[in-house]
């Protein structure tokens, strides 16, 4: 007889960071980072405060003095990898140049780390995200 318990798999819980940048519209940094953790908690998972990147008050067109979503990319290629996910309230909290997000979306690709945007509820494991974000930045272009 086999016992129920030693057939069931175990949860893997992910270790996420959160990524937060002030701007001048919609969310202050604490209610991106709010929406963040509870979206983090309902989906059971980890969120570390070593781990949650606040760039406040900086351009959202380039990468150029985004200190913190650099240290994301950094800490991404870390080993051991620090966390799996990346959490970020809406894809428009990321650089505004095509070209640039593009490359943030392929490191983070390529060190098997996932993106999740609370505001379209699109996680980069969806089948939906690649074409999602072919139309952003199809829009970013103009």
């Amino acid at each position: 007889m086999i016992d129920d318990n030693e057939s069931a798999k175990p949860v893997l819980t992910r270790k996420c960071a959160l990524y937060v940048k002030q701007s001048n519209i919609r969310l202050t940094a604490e209610e991106q980072e709010r929406c963040c953790l509870e979206l983090s908690t309902s989906k059971g998972w980890d969120v570390s405060k070593e781990r949650i990147y606040r760039d406040l008050s900086v351009s959202n067109i380039s990468l150029k003095n985004r200190t913190e979503l650099k240290a994301v990319l950094v800490d991404a290629q870390r080993s051991p990898r620090p966390f799996d996910y990346v959490v970020i309230e809406d894809i428009y909290r990321l650089p505004s140049r095509p070209a640039e997000l593009q490359k943030i979306i392929a490191a983070l690709r390529k060190c098997a780390v996932g993106i999740y945007f609370v505001g379209p509820d699109l996680d980069s494991e969806s089948p939906n995200f690649a074409s999602f974000m072919d139309f952003i930045y199809g829009m970013r272009r103009f």
